[in-house]
């Protein structure tokens, strides 16, 4: 709720009062809310990693100073700086790499995980020698990555095996409504046997695109197919968020907010897993469309019962946490009637977005 909060401070063109700071700070996870003040604050207050810069010259980060910032912001502008030229972050990250210590290599070398190329392979073969284990271990990792690797396409070939046409009986009952929608089916690896951590090890780095162009199928097909995949669509979300693949990152959301649309009734859960994807507010329209669909009826109801059984597990809160401004009113007009500790928090929330100035 406080991060959410705060966030949503920062996206508006505002910071936290400096009197906040003590309380606000352990909330304030993400770089972006990580401006000068809260540095300073944070010099004052924690000590700093080993190797750790305390970034308190500059306001803002930029290829000239960067090296004087804190490791987490410093691995955040590579990564950024992957999505707009991932040559010259490279070229970054090697004019320094020798000269810091172990933990920060190995987070700021994790980085080239955006947009990683062959072009990348002869940098992460010299780390085959670097003095930290640590080090090595994620190099090899990047190199299992590489797209076009043996490593990369034999996992590849891999995933997309998984993806299988349903038999015949399989087929009909999906039309008849009595089996998951559409004529695509996951199975997973190892007989359809593997456990979820080696799901998503298979499927870590790969991105829709990748799936779509080795199995010739239709995206729409493929994420009809993975819907309760969890690690499947975990490992595809954060490729796309890692690479700055908008168009991926909101298909991706708003397959799983039309998927959620469709269900009995919304619940804290499958929202929890939806926030990460949605990074940030979903559009108005989606939220619309969200606030009219037979899940929301779904939880209304539940929550409306007079029944001493109805549990309160948080749905309405989480909703409001990716519900922008422009729906905020409707939401509000909705939960109204709820007196849910859910219901009270959402509403809390939901005022205080609504008395953000707009930013211009």
């Amino acid at each position: 709720f406080m991060q959410a909060a705060v966030l949503r401070i920062t996206a508006a063109g505002f910071r936290p009062h400096p009197f906040d700071l003590p309380w606000l700070m352990a909330y304030m996870h993400d770089v972006a809310c990580l401006g000068l003040a809260e540095r300073a604050y944070a010099t004052l207050t924690e000590k700093p990693a080993a190797g750790d810069r305390v970034g308190m010259l500059y306001a803002t980060i930029t290829v000239d100073n960067w090296c004087e910032f804190p490791k987490a912001h410093r691995r955040d502008f590579l990564a950024r700086q992957r999505i707009a030229d991932p040559a010259v972050a490279r070229a970054l990250l090697e004019s320094v790499f020798k000269s810091e210590p172990a933990p920060v290599r190995g987070e700021l070398l994790g980085a080239l995980s955006v947009n990683l190329s062959a072009e990348d392979l002869p940098f992460l073969e010299s780390l085959s020698g670097d003095r930290a284990e640590s080090v090595k271990s994620v190099a090899a990792r990047l190199l299992a990555c590489v797209p076009g690797s043996p490593a990369h396409a034999a996992r590849l070939g891999e995933a997309a095996a998984c993806f299988q046409k349903k038999s015949g009986a399989a087929s009909l009952m999906s039309r008849i409504g009595l089996g998951s929608a559409g004529d695509l089916a996951f199975v997973a690896p190892q007989g359809g046997k593997a456990t979820p951590a080696v799901i998503a090890t298979l499927f870590v780095g790969l991105g829709l695109g990748d799936l779509v162009a080795a199995t010739g199928l239709p995206a729409e097909k493929l994420l009809a197919s993975i819907i309760d995949e969890r690690a499947v669509f975990d490992a595809l979300a954060a490729t796309a968020l890692a690479n700055g693949d908008e168009a991926t990152r909101a298909l991706l959301s708003e397959h799983k907010v039309a998927w959620m649309c469709a269900g009995p009734e919304l619940n804290a859960h499958m929202l929890s897993r939806l926030i990460p994807l949605a990074r940030g507010p979903m559009t108005v329209e989606t939220a619309n469309r969200l606030l009219s669909s037979k899940a929301w009826i779904g939880l209304f109801a539940r929550l409306s019962e007079p029944s001493a059984t109805t549990r309160d597990d948080g749905a309405i809160v989480l909703i409001a946490l990716i519900t922008p401004a422009g729906a905020m009113p409707r939401l509000l007009a909705g939960i109204e009637p709820l007196h849910s500790n859910s219901a009270r928090e959402a509403r809390a929330f939901a005022e205080f977005v609504l008395a953000i100035p707009a930013h211009s």
